[in-house]
């Protein structure tokens, strides 16, 4: 593929016919004339050259370029990551940065897409030379917000981002065709303020050829130490082209960070099982893939160091000339007065509310609906962050018929040996058993209070466990619940801190077999067990003894089950 448009591609394929002749009278004649039009009939383009869409641009590529800059400023503060890690809020200021400069490209990934694809086409053969500079140095801004977020692409963004970054080669070289049928160069340079006549306001495919130009502008560019002075000053491969040398160092940077993060791919596929396909290509070519030493690592950080500065200089540059280029074209045009204008005198390309502005406008906002989703995300993994740590117990308020106790961890021993057994809750104080019959086993304890006191957790009026509370002998609350045949097994007896409530109602509940980690003998067994409306479990974090002979619990067994 050669040129966008050509004189010969609009007429084959689209059949138009391009006015390519231009007429500037002498002094004493008014006629001036220029693909046809007159004076204040050139057609505006506010899609292209329009306030909203200009500054769009200009705007987020700035606003980029202004969030990298503090990016890579919070990357060299003194703070240790552990203590960003720590950090009450659970903001990460890089995430955030990362995640706008993400959002920036991808709304000039459309924009410069949809220019990309529409002037390759009918379009491209009424617009003129003087929106088509605009729109070849918007898609340099375009290629600089890319630049500053291309080490946090996926590989899908980076291979979109580089056909951009083709699409914007093409766009600028171009500029630099040799053809017969207005023997003139393209204009790219500002014309002086007096100056009216111009032939900036022809088709801009009056200037372009057939050929493909994009390699041979290039090899152009770098031929020889002089030619490359002069593509790198003045930006002028063959013909002058406004913002050549930007691009050139935009695209070697881009190129540089785009080897890496390839390398970066393959590298990643190596710690993988089983192995696939990037496990094996970087197997076969450890030369490129192995893991860098220390002499390396240190190579690597100061050329990284080296590649952010260089990026963000040139991002600022090509910010600070496209803008003012952008600007300064268009005040001439406007100033002119060759560009068609409203019977108030209104030009088209300076009203916003336009459709064609509205939509690159309104995808900024693609920019907060990414910076809302980051905080959303960051206050929800705080979130699970603060209940992850084993053990901790978690009650939600939205239930309050539904008691969250720890999980045990498989295998976790406890001080004395031993899997730690897992915590099961028993029937509410509300709930009957369907065997009123039977009745729960009351949980064993020391006879001697002194030695071994009774501990307790109950449940307040809501059914929530007052966990790491200690409950209080003297007083019981109007809720507790407690088997009436408690008193009827020979094995227990009561603590003497415990005194009976009037409001003591009876738990019914099927008997049930004491656990193996319970031993039936009060004398072996402390009582280190809490009780919920009738089931005994070992209490959280209070070490639990076991029986010394298991032939004793084998016998508690077989006679619970008589």
């Amino acid at each position: 593929m050669g040129a966008y448009v050509s004189i010969d591609d609009c007429r084959f394929h689209y059949n138009r016919n391009i006015n390519c002749t231009y007429y500037f009278a002498s002094p004493d004649r008014d006629t001036h004339m220029v693909g046809g039009f007159g004076r204040h009939q050139v057609p505006t383009d506010a899609d292209i050259a329009g306030i909203g869409i200009v500054y769009t641009f200009i705007g987020v590529t700035s606003f980029a370029l202004a969030l990298s800059i503090y990016h890579v400023c919070q990357l060299h503060t003194s703070e240790s990551e552990y203590r960003k890690s720590q950090r009450g809020c659970g903001l990460s200021v890089s995430i955030i940065c990362e995640t706008l400069v993400m959002a920036c490209s991808d709304q000039q990934v459309f924009t410069g897409g949809a220019y990309a694809v529409t002037l390759r086409y009918w379009k491209g053969c009424e617009v003129t030379a003087y929106h088509y500079n605009i729109i070849s140095n918007m898609m340099i801004l375009t290629c600089a917000t890319h630049l500053m977020s291309v080490t946090i692409l996926a590989i899908l963004r980076i291979l979109i981002v580089t056909g951009l970054f083709t699409v914007t080669g093409i766009f600028l070289s171009s500029q630099n065709a040799q053809t017969t049928s207005v023997l003139l160069p393209f204009p790219s340079a500002i014309p002086p303020d007096n100056q009216i006549e111009n032939v900036m306001f022809l088709p801009a495919a009056c200037f372009q050829s057939n050929n493909s130009l994009l390699i041979s502008t290039l090899d152009d560019s770098t031929s020889s130490p002089e030619q490359s002075k002069k593509t790198l000053i003045y930006s002028q491969p063959g013909n002058p082209i406004q913002g050549w040398n930007l691009f050139l160092i935009i695209l070697f940077c881009y190129c540089a960070a785009f080897i890496v993060d390839v390398v970066r791919f393959f590298r990643r596929g190596i710690g993988k099982e089983p192995r696939g396909w990037r496990g094996n290509f970087a197997a076969k070519h450890p030369r490129f893939c192995a893991a860098p030493g220390r002499a390396l690592k240190m190579a690597a950080k100061i050329l990284f160091c080296l590649y952010l500065f260089v990026s963000i200089s040139v991002s600022a540059t090509a910010v600070i000339f496209s803008g003012l280029y952008i600007n300064g074209l268009r005040s001439w045009a406007k100033n002119t007065g060759w560009l068609e204008v409203s019977e108030g005198g209104q030009s088209a390309e300076d009203d916003a509310t336009s459709f064609g502005q509205l939509v690159p406008i309104f995808l900024c906002l693609l920019i907060l609906f990414g910076f809302a989703q980051t905080l959303s995300d960051m206050n929800k993994r705080y979130s699970e962050k603060m209940y992850s740590e084993d053990g901790t117990v978690t009650y939600d308020p939205s239930s309050s018929s539904k008691i969250m106790l720890p999980t045990p961890t498989p295998g976790k021993e406890g001080m004395h040996g031993g899997s730690t057994p897992p915590v099961r809750p028993g029937p509410y104080p509300h709930q009957q058993s369907p065997y009123p019959h039977q009745q729960s086993p009351r949980p064993q304890h020391s006879p001697n209070p002194q030695q071994q006191p009774s501990s307790y957790s109950f449940m307040n009026a809501n059914h929530s466990p007052q966990v790491g509370t200690p409950q209080s002998h003297d007083h019981q609350s109007p809720h507790i619940h407690q088997s009436p045949h408690l008193h009827q097994s020979p094995h227990l007896q009561q603590s003497p801190h415990l005194q009976q409530s009037p409001h003591l109602q009876q738990s019914p509940k099927p008997q049930q077999s004491p656990h193996p980690w319970q031993s039936p003998n009060p004398e072996q067994q402390p009582s280190n067990h809490f009780v919920i409306n009738g089931n005994h479990s070992p209490l959280v974090g209070t070490p639990h003894h076991h029986s010394p002979n298991p032939q004793d619990n084998s016998r508690s067994l077989r006679s619970s089950r008589h």
